[in-house]
């Protein structure tokens, strides 16, 4: 809520942004049911993960907060990084950070490789293709790919036809990726440890 709140021109009253929240999670949940999504279930202690949803909140309204007072317009990306990367379980936490990271910087080179030796129309291909990309993956859960195809498809569109813009966009993307990644592995480690001390009490 932070995230999507903050950084944008969104003037809403809290009750209706609620409402938005509410509505959009019926929405997922329906179409998630319609198309027949499905996941691998990993339970998650209710402790481990009271503990880890207060911290991610926490940190990223931390950064929120950073970004905003310093006027970064797109620093919302390392709290995404942040979100998106660091999960509950200890066993998916490797697979996460190193996916979002390796799949940044493979996109990002996609990305600079479309708008400087592409048409606009080229470029827009490359674009289309990768948001095609990005939900087949989000569908089969390999994070890497989904990574992969959200860079080139977020700079490319946001970019179209001025190469000096993508070029900046691209160096913040992999710059604000490598400071969320850093600012993750930090507190996973840290709750790596609340979590191993707490098992060491009990034993």
């Amino acid at each position: 809520m932070v995230i999507l709140f903050g950084p944008g021109p969104i003037n809403l009253s809290w009750w209706s942004a609620v409402l938005w929240i509410l509505a959009g999670g019926v929405a997922g949940a329906l179409i998630t049911r319609l198309l027949k999504f499905q996941a691998p279930t990993l339970p998650v202690e209710k402790r481990a993960a009271w503990e880890h949803g207060i911290a991610v909140g926490l940190l990223c309204a931390a950064i929120m907060y950073w970004s905003l007072v310093n006027h970064i317009p797109h620093g919302y990306w390392v709290a995404v990084t942040v979100l998106m990367a660091l999960r509950p379980l200890a066993s998916q936490r490797r697979e996460t950070l190193n996916g979002r990271l390796i799949g940044t910087f493979l996109g990002a080179m996609i990305a600079l490789l479309a708008v400087w030796f592409l048409p606009l129309w080229g470029t827009v291909i490359v674009a289309v293709l990768c948001l095609f990309f990005l939900v087949w993956y989000s569908m089969g859960g390999a994070y890497l790919m989904q990574a992969l195809a959200l860079t080139p498809m977020l700079l490319i569109f946001a970019s179209l036809g001025n190469v000096e813009l993508g070029f900046e966009l691209t160096i913040e993307r992999v710059v604000f990726t490598v400071i969320g990644i850093s600012l993750a592995v930090l507190l996973a480690l840290m709750l790596l440890r609340r979590g191993t001390g707490r098992e060491a009490a009990s034993g």
